[in-house]
């Protein structure tokens, strides 16, 4: 018997087939939330995960009989997903998530249901304009976060911890004992993307898909910081724009700093918060790609150079979605 988990995010799902607590085989496509959104509806995400089974199936020679369970985090509990879950409020852990989540048949494809796993949020009741600044919101980060959770020292959970997810939108996770206390998220992957897409950006900072400097140039990362901390982040973008048009450095160089730009204003908002209402937050351990991880080892080390230095683990090294969703089924004494 085995289980198949689902993480299936704003442009990507990934399937694992999961056997003794093992990742027996992996596939991945490019379709997420946004397509359900221009679709009109979720026929296009039945599909994917349609595929994506098969494609489990061929690789690793099991057959559809064997499947015991299947489950699912991420925006397919988003209103442009297989069907929308109210997040949990915090704080929460593994259990409460394995005991709040919701069975989804889906007819043709996994008649037994899928179990979704909510997402979490901070505030609960009536929001206003007066207390909107404390929402924050995440899916499929708190699975994430529960993977997270059985790699760092023991000695961590005896005080508080951060944990960093950045991605489209950039996570930061406030934990005590492996629960999660408080979330601070901010705009990051989807403003780059913008400014480097879509703005006049766009030609001093396009490298091809290149990357000459494996993601990060340190000094011009510690620039960046240095233009942000002085001028703030639209003139400091700006002044980017400005090394394009009189030729200053190349585009890679920009590139990197571009990315610092919206990284170090990331990194402002969260020594914020640790500075305002989360203090005595002994460790930091960053989740994410290698390059990315750097910049912001970079920009913290100019912000808040007296914090410790954050631990790295790589997304590109360790699935922590997997880890997660394997804990959070085993949580309870593995009962479902």
């Amino acid at each position: 018997m085995y289980d198949v988990y689902f993480d299936f995010g704003t442009s990507n799902t990934r399937g694992y087939l999961l056997k003794d607590a093992q990742i027996e085989a992996r596939v991945s496509e490019n379709t997420g939330s946004k397509d359900v959104s221009l679709a009109g509806n979720n026929a296009v995400l039945l599909a994917a995960l349609s595929r994506l089974y098969a494609e489990l199936l061929q690789k690793s020679g099991y057959d559809a009989s064997e499947l015991k369970d299947v489950y699912a985090s991420g925006m397919i509990t988003s209103p442009f997903g297989l069907m929308e879950v109210p997040h949990l409020t915090t704080p929460l852990d593994a259990e409460k998530l394995r005991i709040s989540m919701v069975r989804c048949p889906i007819d043709g494809i996994f008649p037994q249901g899928v179990s979704l796993v909510p997402g979490a949020k901070t505030a609960d009741g009536p929001i206003t304009i007066e207390n909107v600044a404390e929402l924050n919101n995440l899916r499929g980060e708190e699975t994430e976060a529960m993977g997270i959770c059985g790699l760092l020292p023991p000695h961590w959970k005896d005080s508080r911890y951060l944990i960093i997810i950045p991605g489209s939108h950039t996570h930061s996770l406030l934990m005590e004992n492996d629960a999660i206390m408080d979330i601070l998220s901010t705009f990051s992957g989807e403003i780059f993307h913008a400014l480097t897409q879509a703005t006049v950006l766009h030609g001093g900072v396009e490298t091809g898909g290149k990357d000459r400097y494996s993601g990060v140039s340190p000094d011009a990362v510690r620039l960046a910081c240095r233009f942000l901390d002085k001028y703030g982040l639209a003139r400091a973008i700006y002044i980017i724009h400005a090394m394009k048009i009189f030729e200053v450095a190349d585009n890679f160089k920009r590139r990197a700093m571009l990315s610092a730009t919206v990284v170090g204003a990331t990194v402002q908002s969260i020594t914020a918060a640790l500075r305002e209402k989360w203090q005595n937050t002994a460790n930091i351990c960053i989740y994410g790609d290698d390059a990315i991880m750097e910049t912001y080892n970079i920009a913290f080390a100019y912000f808040a150079p007296k914090l410790p230095k954050p631990l790295n683990i790589s997304r590109e090294r360790v699935a922590a979605n997997v880890n997660g969703i394997l804990r959070i089924i085993s949580s309870g004494g593995g009962e479902k």
